[in-house]
């Protein structure tokens, strides 16, 4: 006899009202975005806001398949399936915080069941569960399998909401498509034909700014005003190592090499930066690959292109953050085992 369990990804008596809230948050959002603060129609973060949200709820609606027969137990949700052949089980008992995030968390007690075969495959924790569904998979467990208690525990256990993990897969995913689009659209330039040179004096001493990531210095001129020109510290470095000044005063004539790109698209706007990256760029900050100072050069972009990478502010960190993050909160919920087993309902979570 089989036994076939279905259950939510994530259970919310309100899920569709939600749904329904978070699609009018997000279509306003980009009417707000694209009529008042005159952004594209196809700008990247509206449209991703938009998809994440109807992703995330409609995931949360679609069931989970756990199906169970006399020597095998499968596992099918959306796209993914995944069998083990099942020999026994196990019920340990359970404790873990309730609210993680809390300075003095209570402690909750439940169980957990592991279905094992050489060792423990696969488990089912009593608190993300309906308690009828539940009750149902340990009847049928205790009736059809022998319960085998020499099996060695995992070692590391933790308690995944699934909600959440669902928004960080999310957010990483979209993450990664930004991140991975201004890389390729991005190539290193160190032939002199990508470079242009530009000169004008300092319409106020050069400062050297040091935030959370990597310092640089900013530099303003007075033929372009409102322009940020950026030396970052591969540049500094280049300057110190060659034992020249990091440090330029106003009305000092300076002249610069900077990107063609930057030169066309930001300066002058005679055409649009690719895609992804003008989703990324900030218009009003150049970055400076040589400097022309007292009739010499002494920051030579070829030097200063063997140490650069592709994108100086390394925005292939933003989906390690979430990546990061999420880990973290997995770790934040860690379950302990507990000598003697909980049996009190637990509705799911």
């Amino acid at each position: 006899m089989n036994l076939i369990v279905r259950r939510q990804f994530y259970y919310n008596p309100h899920s569709y009202e939600l749904w329904s809230a978070g699609t009018a948050i997000s279509c306003l959002a980009y009417i707000i975005g694209v009529s008042y603060f005159e952004l594209s129609f196809t700008n990247f973060y509206l449209l991703s806001f938009l998809i994440i949200v109807q992703l995330y709820f409609w995931i949360c609606n679609q069931y989970e398949v756990f199906e169970f027969d006399q020597n095998s137990f499968k596992y099918r949700f959306l796209f993914f399936k995944w069998k083990m052949r099942l020999s026994s089980y196990q019920v340990v008992g359970i404790c873990y915080d309730k609210d993680p995030t809390s300075r003095f968390p209570e402690k909750e007690n439940s169980e957990c069941l592991f279905l094992q075969n050489e060792k423990v495959r696969f488990k089912i924790l009593k608190s993300n569960w309906e308690l009828e569904k539940y009750e149902k998979i340990k009847t049928y467990l205790e009736t059809n399998f022998p319960e085998n208690n020499s099996i060695k525990k995992p070692f590391i256990l933790f308690k995944f909401t699934s909600d959440l993990t669902l928004l960080f897969v999310l957010f990483f995913f979209f993450t990664s498509i930004l991140t991975l689009g201004v890389y390729l659209e991005n190539p290193k330039n160190t032939k002199i034909e990508n470079f242009v040179y530009i000169e004008s004096t300092l319409s106020s001493d050069s400062k050297y700014i040091t935030p959370k990531g990597s310092n640089y210095i900013r530099i303003k001129l007075v033929k372009y005003p409102g322009y940020k020109f950026m030396l970052f510290e591969n540049g500094i470095k280049e300057l110190r190592k060659n034992g020249y000044a990091t440090k330029f005063y106003k009305f000092d004539t300076i002249g610069f090499l900077i990107d063609k790109n930057d030169y066309e698209k930001s300066l002058h706007s005679y055409s649009d930066y690719p895609y992804f990256t003008s989703h990324v760029k900030n218009k009003k900050e150049i970055s400076i690959k040589g400097i022309y100072y007292k009739d010499k050069y002494i920051l030579d972009q070829y030097d200063y292109a063997k140490g650069n990478s592709r994108n100086e502010k390394l925005w292939f960190l933003l989906p390690c953050l979430f990546a990061v993050i999420w880990v973290i909160s997995i770790f934040s919920n860690k379950i302990k085992y507990t000598n003697t087993k909980n049996l009190t309902s637990s509705k799911s979570e």
